[in-house]
């Protein structure tokens, strides 16, 4: 049974309620949360507050607010006047700022942040919302295993249907049979948070320590004498080297789909998906990052 077939196939069949549309390699996982949203806070004119996220990460700037009011609790300003006012452009200037970088450093003024129109004195106050996203570091050498291709097709995903898939990939060095998978499975729930989807009746954000078995299973009908001949390892261990994997079609029949004890609008939407190997020890090997857009139509 070929690896990298039974690879994709195996993802494939465990990602197919959700789709592809986008893949990276992806370096260690840090203990930055990639959907945590952070705040900031400032005082007008008094001392700049700094936007910060861990090594390998980004700014990508959620929100902003510089005036008084507009249901905002005051912090600066303890004045019994209050009024509605704000720096209309502001979340562009913030992001003009910072967005992309690692840290940020903004100067709470007018000067820099657009006129609120405060009257009275008023002191403004600056609330930042914010979340580090992974930025798309090139692989860690160390790293194990390594996509170095991946297309996915329609996108997004339109099933029932057919999927269409293919692959390259590099393996560094021998694979034992136990090589555990990590999925952490995370749907963006009406377009504004991101929620993890938990392990369930092993599908999810589950570990597969049978992983092997796994991929094997799932290859078993596809494995033909064409791809053997291409000389690609049918089986664990995985020895060293290139392989590729031709292009695929997959069917994903509706009887499938409707196993999944949900309404189509539930399922249907936005995915992330991290795909990390492990070995016994429960060390990095390497792992893939994929997003997903899917529409699910069942009769």
């Amino acid at each position: 049974m070929k690896f990298t077939l039974g690879l994709l196939v195996f993802l494939s069949g465990v990602f197919l309620s959700k789709g592809f549309f986008a893949w990276k390699n992806c370096v260690k996982p840090s203990n930055e949360s990639l959907f945590t949203v952070k705040h900031a806070h400032a005082c007008e004119n008094k001392a700049a507050v700094q936007l910060i996220c861990n090594a390998g990460y980004k700014i990508a700037i959620k929100d902003a607010f510089f005036g008084h009011g507009w249901n905002y609790k005051a912090k600066c300003d303890s004045s019994w006047i209050s009024q509605d006012c704000r720096a209309p452009e502001v979340k562009w200037r913030v992001i003009e700022l910072c967005e992309g970088n690692r840290t940020c450093v903004i100067v709470p003024m007018q000067a820099n942040l657009g006129v609120t129109g405060c009257r009275y004195g008023l002191k403004a106050d600056l609330f930042v919302d914010y979340f580090c996203e992974q930025d798309p570091i090139p692989l860690d050498p160390s790293d194990t295993i390594a996509i170095n291709s991946m297309q996915l097709t329609p996108s997004p995903l339109a099933l029932p249907g057919t999927v269409n898939v293919s692959a390259t990939l590099t393996i560094k060095r021998h694979l034992p049979s136990y090589t555990t998978l990590r999925l952490n499975i995370q749907k963006k729930v009406f377009g504004l948070f991101w929620l993890r989807i938990p392990c369930i009746k092993g599908m999810g954000s589950c570990d597969y320590s049978n992983f092997c078995e796994m991929i094997r299973s799932a290859a078993f009908s596809k494995c033909d004498e064409v791809m053997e001949a291409q000389g690609v390892p049918c089986d664990c261990p995985i020895p060293t080297g290139q392989f590729a994997l031709p292009l695929q079609s997959i069917p994903v029949p509706a009887d499938m789909l409707s196993a999944i004890p949900v309404p189509d609008w539930v399922v249907n939407g936005k995915y992330w998906v991290r795909a990390e190997f492990l070995d016994p020890f429960s060390r990095h090997l390497g792992c893939i990052e994929v997003q997903a857009e899917v529409d699910v139509s069942t009769p």
